[in-house]
Order: C-alpha cells, then structure tokens, then sequence
C-alpha cells in the first residue's frame, strides 16, 4: 500500500506506543508492543518502523520478530487495522513497470509458437479459452497462452527427443522466460478436468532457472513467490517457483526480499517443512489466517476475493524469524 497512508497511521498508532520517537525521515524508535521489550529497564526500546525497497517493514532486536506494517497493526491495535484496510483500499498503488532488460538470443531458435494460436485469438465458445475465462484468469495474460490442439505432435516438431511418450491431447501452452527474454520452459496445461496428467512440463535451456514471470518481475520491490504460474498473475509483483530449491531462490534473489506464498494447506509435512527451512534462511513466508478456507490464490479468487484483497491477506501475513516459525507451528495445528 501507499507508504503515505502507512505514515499516516505511524501517525495515529504512535500514542500506544511507549518511548516511541522519529529518528530520521521514515524511520521511528519504540518499545516492542508485541513482546514488551525489557522487563529490566523502563529506558530500552528495541522496536523500529522503517522502510525498504518501498515497504514499511517492522522490526524488534528482542523477540526477533520482523513483518510488514499492516501485520504489526493488525496484533497492536485490530480496531484501527481494519480503518487501514478500508483506507488502503481506497489508495490503490500503481504498478512500477521492470526496468527494460537487455535481449539475449536464446540458442534454442527451434523453440516458436508460430503455428499455434494464441488463447487470445480463439473463439470465446472455444473450450481452452472457456476454461481460463471460467478459472477468471486476467484476459491480459491470453496474448501469452498458446493452445496446441495435439501437444506431442507440436513438441515431436520443436524437441524429438522430449516428444517421447507424452500424451497427445490438447493442451494450454504456459511458456516460461528469464528476465532476458529467454525461453526457459513450457509447461502444458490440460483444459479436461477429467485427465490423469495436468501438467506437463518441458524443459527448453537445461541451465536456466525454471521460474515463471521473470521477464516482468520488478526485482526491486517485494517479490511473492506462489507455486503455479496462474497464481501468479493475480499479482501485482509475483513469480512462479513450482517449489524450486531454495538454495537456487537466495542464489538469484535476496531472501529479505521474496515473500514465500505457499498453498494453504496446514497439514501437509512437506509444506511446512519448505516454509520453516524458508524462514532459517531468511526469506518472509506468508501464514494463512484460520478463515481462509482456500487452498490457492486462484481458489481464492474464485470465492470472490480480489486482487486487492489478495494483496493485502498477503502483505498482513507476511512473517520471518522467531515470529515466522512460531506462526507456522500455530498454523500447522488448524483444523481444516
């Protein structure tokens, strides 16, 4: 949200605050609200608001707890968290366009959707096209989408060797690209809610990461990072990892700077474990809050959620450090 509606409610919260102070332009000093800072001396204050790379972060050098502003308010003060919401709302952001990128030439010259239709020139009857429109995928992203009536006869022409015993049905072409324009992979959709196999996945530069939204990603705001490439273009600065290795993550990004966006699914061992490793190495992961009853961002939507209610569940969610794995142990205990 607008850093002018943040400081406005530094502002109006700071009476709450003990020994709270401006030390310089966006940055304040108080004591920590959340743990009580020192139970020996009245004097230390340990809390401090301050921005980065565009956000109001959140930040206690007692208990360790570090989150975004609309998360801080929302545990100080709930009444004056929800006139935030409203007030934000009503302050919607514009979207800072990436920086232009220099093209490389990918050496995969093969690789052309020229013969293919986009989602984007299909008939609104036609079946794929239905499809996305039914899931209210942004019909901003159909231009990108290719549909490939028989997938291995397309990919026995591109890739031979890959064409081997795939499945030659229909498919929604998702084609991934780095921030150069370089094409990294296609992943094939299935529109048949009845198929076995709903994705199929073909890699294109073996040595390049297979992240969707590279290309348009602004690498110097906060990044979320969802698992699928649908959840990610109902964000207004989002990639998809398909749960890639963290290591590959902090190798290309700065931890501080992605917001982990897994499924909501509390039960799952495997996501809990991705999400506390997460947090160790020092990435933000969002916790889902008890009454969201979805599983994905999608699903999400398709409840009637919007995309600026997206934004902000995952803005007033966003945990790290002590406070990170003490929300995912709490989390990982809700009865779905």
């Amino acid at each position: 949200m607008s850093l002018i509606v943040d400081t406005k409610y530094v502002g109006i919260v700071a009476g709450r605050l003990e020994r709270f102070k401006r030390i310089k332009p966006n940055h304040w000093n108080f004591r920590c609200p959340i743990c009580g800072d020192s139970r020996k001396s009245t004097t230390k204050a340990r809390g401090y608001l301050y921005v980065q790379k565009g956000d109001l972060l959140y930040k206690c050098h007692n208990c360790g707890v570090c989150c975004g502003f609309a998360n801080f308010l929302k545990q100080v003060d709930s009444p004056l968290f929800k006139r935030y919401c409203i007030e934000s709302f009503a302050d919607k952001p514009t979207v800072s366009k990436p920086t232009a990128k220099k093209k490389i030439k990918t050496n995969i010259s093969v690789w052309k959707f020229d013969d293919l239709k986009s989602i984007e020139e299909l008939d609104d009857d036609h079946f794929a096209k239905r499809y996305l429109t039914e899931r209210k995928i942004p019909k901003r992203f159909f231009k990108e989408l290719y549909f490939a009536p028989n997938y291995a006869e397309w990919l026995a022409k591109v890739d031979p060797k890959q064409s081997v015993n795939v499945t030659d049905d229909a498919r929604i072409l998702i084609p991934y690209w780095d921030q150069y324009d370089r094409l990294t992979m296609v992943q094939a959709r299935s529109p048949n809610p009845r198929t076995t196999i709903k994705y199929i996945t073909t890699k294109v530069h073996p040595s390049l990461p297979k992240i969707y939204g590279l290309n348009r990603v602004d690498f110097k705001r906060t990044i979320d990072a969802v698992e699928g490439p649908f959840d990610c273009m109902f964000l207004r600065n989002g990639i998809a990892t398909g749960g890639i290795s963290l290591n590959v993550l902090k190798d290309m990004f700065t931890p501080s700077n992605i917001r982990l966006v897994l499924d909501n699914e509390p039960r799952n061992e495997h996501i809990i474990g991705y999400m506390r490793k997460a947090i160790q190495m020092g990435f933000n992961v969002v916790v889902w809050p008890d009454y969201v009853r979805q599983n994905d961002i999608n699903d999400m939507i398709l409840s009637g959620k919007s995309k600026d209610d997206i934004d902000l569940l995952l803005r007033s969610n966003s945990y790290s450090g002590a406070a990170g794995l003490l929300a995912i142990n709490k989390w990982k205990k809700t009865s779905r």
